[in-house]
């Protein structure tokens, strides 16, 4: 047996949870690392006793022994307020399954930094997922906003720093690879939104975008492929920390009159637009409405909630973890490619009378 007033600072084993309940170390085993056999019964008593003693896995010695760290690398290159609150869904679910998170940056500042400096940075993290000897790793890159010249050397390095047999999604990142590939797809997202705003009776669109950026431009052939909707475009960067400027600026270019709504692409985008439309004295949404195509507590901010056309975050951060886990145990994945998106009419879209 095992006197627990005794017990002091000494690191509890499993063979100290074993004498205390004067039991088979094989039981403690199975109860704690899902290995040997026992009841459910027997199994909750084992818990019990050992958050009781206050013992606490070994991990070294799980990793030695199972060649498994339990351990999944994250690697995030674009924006982070965004990837926040998928990842957060994908570290729950990974949790569920005996598993973590190590989360790695790429440069802050995507816009502001040089194409040398974005690839190193990320390679740098990657090449230390390796050296912690993760399970497994989640690729989200902002190289993807530069030239191909640059994505293919970039995926060219990737290939060489990760080990032959080590799973890896690409999370919105496509590119020269072979990983599998979790994703939204825009064209879908803007044929998607341009269909609610038919069926709504909208017939004249301007989307406030780029139609050269990898993802906007998507998005623009996405609206512009619905025959019951004419969209035009007001071209403005997208992928910029100046977005709520070029938002705001763009106003400049709208006349009165000539579109039903105007469709941003992103909520910066969107919040610059609203405050512009509204110091020109252009009623929102009386005069013409306003939906971003995103999701963000931006949207919320005054001087109006702006109204979205969204996909779910949970279900893309869920379906991350799942496509990995698919890869952990030797499984072909199998990826999503079609989403449920949800128009949220907020105070900037007009019921129109059909």
């Amino acid at each position: 047996s095992i006197d627990i007033g005794n017990i002091g600072h000494m690191a509890i084993t499993q063979k100290d949870i074993a004498r205390y309940l004067n039991i088979d170390p094989s039981a403690v085993s199975y109860a704690l690392n899902g290995t040997g056999t026992g009841s459910d019964t027997s199994r909750q008593q084992i818990v019990e006793a050992a958050q009781k003693l206050g013992y606490r896995p070994n991990i070294l010695a799980r990793s030695i022994r199972t060649g498994k760290t339990g351990t999944i690398g994250v690697l995030l290159g674009g924006d982070f307020q965004k990837q926040s609150e998928q990842l957060r869904h994908t570290e729950q679910s990974a949790r569920e399954q005996g598993y973590h998170l190590v989360v790695a940056h790429g440069v802050s500042h995507v816009r502001h930094a040089e194409a040398g400096e974005i690839i190193e940075t990320e390679l740098n993290q990657l090449d230390r997922f390796v050296q912690f000897q993760v399970d497994g790793v989640v690729i989200q890159t902002a190289v993807i906003y530069l030239s191909e010249a640059h994505q293919k050397k970039y995926w060219d390095r990737v290939r060489h720093i990760m080990p032959k047999g080590l799973p890896v999604v690409a999370f919105d990142s496509p590119g020269d690879h072979d990983y599998t590939q979790v994703f939204v797809d825009r064209f879908q997202w803007g044929q998607k939104a341009a269909l609610a705003l038919s069926e709504r009776g909208y017939q004249n669109l301007t989307y406030v975008g780029s139609k050269t950026g990898l993802f906007s431009k998507q998005i623009y052939r996405g609206l512009q492929s619905v025959s019951e909707i004419n969209c035009s475009i007001c071209e403005v960067e997208v992928t910029d920390s100046q977005s709520v400027f070029k938002g705001h600026r763009a106003v400049g270019l709208f006349r009165k009159g000539s579109a039903q709504v105007l469709v941003a692409a992103n909520a910066r985008i969107a919040h610059g637009l609203l405050i512009g439309l509204l110091e020109k004295g252009i009623r929102v949404p009386h005069d013409v409405s306003l939906v971003a195509l995103d999701q963000s507590e931006m949207l919320q901010w005054p001087p109006r909630a702006i109204s979205s056309f969204e996909y779910r975050n949970d279900a893309l951060g869920k379906e991350t973890w799942e496509v990995m886990h698919q890869l952990l145990e030797d499984e072909k994945p199998n990826p999503k490619t079609d989403r449920d998106y949800n128009l949220v009419a907020r105070e900037t879209l007009k019921e129109i009378v059909l």
